[in-house]
């Protein structure tokens, strides 16, 4: 007997999740999906309700797992304006800075999920019963611990949050994470990997992070049927390659991501690149990360503070409480 349909939501979240399950859906897979959703309704606040469609079948060759979505078309004008109008972060406001003027798709025009577009206000609910249809792999041996969360939370990042990239290579339109495309050198680059040239996630050109974008063309204009969004070379990230038994997490930058693609996170910490001086609340209970850059991080007060600077020159104070540093 299949599970019972259910709504899911977190109190501090618009976040809502209306999931199904397919009759081989098991017990454990639904506790992975709660935890994966709970975990992103925890960080972000937009009114978004976001309908999913879950199965437990064997998929082709090393799929683990899959996702397919509802898309809604926009031109450049309209997405960047929408991303203008909901940018909340000192991140947000380094990206929308940076977004070009002219349309980099050419005309082509942008695409994004029913999800995504319901968090930059261009769209309500959709009322279908399936936003995304999920499917995990039941040829893997899930252990339902994170290596199952981290692949939903990889799946419904992309059919829900709009963490996809297309180029106007593997469909016929441009995403906004196309937006967020540099070399190592601050250019954008909308080859996919034609060009030999290896691309990173970035703010803009002055804020390329070190996390390397999937080139799926090769030179010779092979294409590897890769996500253009995911990360290559890294090692028990959700946004990267997981499967049963790999255990995963979701990084500092997998949510600045999702933050510059139009979520808003529960609380602001700060910029999280340069010079910063970053103080959390006087309550505790505070998540702050500082990236690159010569940063001063502050606990604002007692309680359980996790701080954490990177490259550069950083000074790190914890307060009174259990402070991991």
């Amino acid at each position: 007997m299949p599970l019972s349909s259910e709504t899911v939501s977190l109190p501090g979240s618009g976040l809502v999740f209306q999931n199904s399950y397919s009759s081989l859906v098991t017990d454990a897979y639904r506790g992975a999906v709660l935890q994966a959703e709970n975990f992103l309704q925890s960080h972000f606040v937009n009114t978004a309700t976001i309908s999913v469609k879950f199965d437990f079948q064997p998929l082709g060759g090393d799929t683990v797992a899959n996702n397919a979505y509802f898309i809604y078309r926009y031109d450049y004008a309209t997405v960047r304006a929408a991303l203008i109008n909901h940018a909340t972060t000192p991140d947000d406001m380094i990206a929308v800075a940076g977004l070009p003027v002219v349309d980099p798709s050419g005309g082509v025009g942008f695409a994004m999920t029913g999800g995504e577009a319901q968090a930059l206000g261009l769209r309500g609910p959709s009322g279908s019963p399936d936003d995304i249809d999920l499917v995990l792999s039941s040829s893997e041996p899930w252990t339902f611990g994170s290596d199952a969360v981290a692949t939903f939370e990889h799946e419904l990042t992309e059919g829900a949050f709009g963490r996809v990239e297309d180029l106007g290579i593997s469909a016929s339109h441009f995403s906004p994470f196309d937006l967020f495309r540099f070399t190592a050198t601050g250019q954008r680059d909308f080859t996919g990997g034609r060009d030999g040239v290896q691309t990173y996630f970035g703010l803009d050109a002055a804020h390329v992070s070190g996390f390397a974008l999937h080139n799926a063309i090769s030179p010779g204009g092979l294409n590897d049927g890769g996500d253009f969004g995911d990360w290559d070379f890294t090692v028990n990230d959700a946004f990267g390659r997981g499967g049963a038994g790999i255990p995963a997490n979701v990084s500092a930058t997998d949510l600045q991501v999702l933050d510059v693609l139009g979520w808003t996170p529960r609380a602001a910490a700060g910029p999280t690149t340069g010079n910063d001086l970053i103080t959390g609340a006087s309550g505790g209970g505070d998540t702050i990360d500082a990236l690159a850059g010569a940063d001063t991080i502050n606990a604002g007060g007692p309680g359980s503070n996790y701080l954490r600077g990177n490259d550069g020159d950083d000074s790190i104070v914890g307060g009174s409480g259990f402070d991991d540093i």
